[in-house]
């Protein structure tokens, strides 16, 4: 009888143990799976932020594209009245020559100060393209690992 008693008392003993490490394993998967939310929670909020920093960045990559362009109307409309004059220069006589000439001088001045503006344009352009690009990469970088996340 008392071998009975002592061979369901180590049975009872095992279950409780079984039953501790089964709830710390609970305990810990529940930690874990709480951390796991947080991080997938922050990484949600840096895919939103970076998410609405490249919308910024396109809109303004967007935006300078068509300064760009204007500018490249603008200077051909320039070099255009250039080559008119040039070719007026020509036709008029030594007396208008040389009020011609400031023109012509002038509105190079203007064509060149274009260009320059023109050039600062296009390194902008490039620079909010390559940032536009890092986002892109940084969005899917954090995609990746929010997927990562869910699929553990």
């Amino acid at each position: 009888c008392q071998a009975e008693i002592n061979r369901r008392l180590e049975k009872t003993e095992s279950l409780r143990k079984i039953y501790a490490d089964n709830r710390s394993r609970s305990e810990d998967m529940t930690k874990k799976t709480s951390e796991v939310q947080k991080m997938k929670d922050e990484l949600q909020e840096s895919l939103s932020t970076a998410t609405k920093y490249m919308l910024e960045l396109e809109e303004e990559y967007r935006r300078r594209k068509s300064d760009v362009q204007k500018m490249l109307k603008h200077m051909k409309s320039l070099e255009q009245q250039v080559h008119n004059i040039k070719e007026l220069n020509l036709q008029n006589s030594q007396a208008e020559e040389s009020e011609m000439l400031d023109k012509v001088k002038a509105l190079q001045d203007e064509v060149n100060s274009a260009e320059l503006f023109l050039k600062r344009l296009k390194e902008e352009e490039n620079t909010l393209s390559e940032h536009l690009s890092a986002g892109r990469d940084e969005i899917k970088r954090i995609d990746n690992q929010i997927d990562d996340y869910e699929r553990k």
